[in-house]
């Protein structure tokens, strides 16, 4: 998928190109978004990958505040808050990307 190559280039060491796709992957999520025809799971994993493509981006705020609410939409799934915790740890491991 499109955030998955974003996080490649990132850990490749293509920052202008794992912005790009953040870029791109952003927007795309957040037109789907705004369409009303999601189940909550859809609108989990979009709001998901919004905060990825934030994080890639170095946008750290706009990242967790963007983690709070896919955190909020996933009610009792917690296999998907653990796959979304395991995307961000291996961003995490990037030194210049650290959130704390």
């Amino acid at each position: 998928t499109g955030i998955n190559a974003a996080t490649t280039a990132l850990l490749l060491g293509d920052d202008a190109r794992a912005r790009t796709l953040a870029l791109e992957v952003g927007a795309f999520c957040a037109d789907a978004l705004a369409r009303p025809d999601g189940d909550a799971r859809a609108r989990y994993w979009l709001l998901a990958t919004i905060a990825e493509a934030a994080l890639i981006r170095r946008e750290v705020n706009e990242a967790e505040d963007g983690y709070a609410r896919a955190t909020a939409e996933v009610g009792g799934r917690f296999g998907d808050l653990g796959a979304r915790n395991r995307h961000g740890r291996g961003l995490n491991r990037r030194r210049d990307h650290r959130l704390g």
